[in-house]
């Protein structure tokens, strides 16, 4: 076979090289006949085939190129660290209070992906390219985090800690099954606010609370509020001439963001 014309085709994946005429690794020859095993001094060029004299084997190779196996890219640790860091970083950091967690994740994801963009190889698949961008992203939204935070301190500080007010029930009579229940609210704050009275009663045995909602009452202002609480347990018969009592158990702010809780 002349060197370079009618050359065989790659031989099937996987499959060992085959001894044949190769493009000479060297650079020195057009043509070097590897065996099998190794290279040869056979050597061609034009078609006219020679020996060459110069040193064997070729540095850093022992088969022929077409046939030598490309390593798999090294996988970076940092890398993939900074890219899960970098997405719970954003899944957090926007979420109120856990925003100093995501603030947290956020940068150390920015600091593994520098770290594995500096190493030697960088990293082959983009992932601290991607934490960065991730753990830049999260510190921005921190912001809206921070904001979200505030709200829900203001909301719970104002059902918690309602403005100074005095309360007392004027009217506390069972009818029926159901208890009737009139009372009056002053705000002796100097700002409005809307109030929430808690008041719990008993009547022939059974016992409940009633959530009442007095609405805004304005600063220095008094308001009535009135109540029917149904207590189906009572027995009309067996609670003639028994006590009803009710209490103002605790009085707060409105429900935050206006979601009931359980009394």
């Amino acid at each position: 076979m002349v060197p370079g014309v009618n050359q065989p085709g790659p031989n099937p994946p996987g499959a060992p090289p085959r001894a044949d005429w190769y493009p000479d690794p060297t650079g020195r020859y057009e043509y070097r006949y590897f065996n099998g095993v190794t290279w040869t001094a056979d050597v061609s060029r034009n078609g006219v085939r020679s020996v060459d004299t110069a040193p064997m084997p070729v540095p850093g190779t022992s088969q022929p190129a077409s046939w030598v196996t490309t390593p798999a890219p090294r996988r970076s640790g940092k890398a993939t660290a900074a890219l899960v860091l970098g997405i719970v970083a954003l899944a957090l950091s926007w979420v109120p209070f856990l925003f100093v967690v995501g603030g947290l994740c956020g940068i150390l994801a920015i600091v593994y992906g520098v770290i594995a963009r500096r190493a030697n190889p960088p990293d082959p698949r983009g992932f601290a390219g991607v934490g960065i961008v991730l753990g830049a992203a999260s510190l921005v939204v921190c912001a809206l985090g921070v904001f979200l935070t505030v709200l829900v301190m203001n909301e719970v500080d104002s059902f918690t800690d309602p403005p100074d007010h005095d309360v007392e029930i004027t009217r506390c009579a069972r009818n029926g099954s159901s208890v009737d229940i009139t009372g009056s609210l002053t705000n002796v704050d100097d700002r409005s606010s809307e109030y929430l009275v808690f008041v719990r009663t008993r009547a022939g045995g059974e016992m409940g609370t009633a959530v009442i909602d007095v609405g805004r009452v304005a600063a220095g202002s008094t308001e009535t509020f009135t109540a029917t609480l149904r207590l189906p347990g009572i027995d009309p018969e067996r609670a003639a001439g028994t006590e009803t009592t009710c209490v103002v158990t605790h009085v707060t702010g409105p429900y935050p963001f206006g979601v009931a809780l359980s009394p």
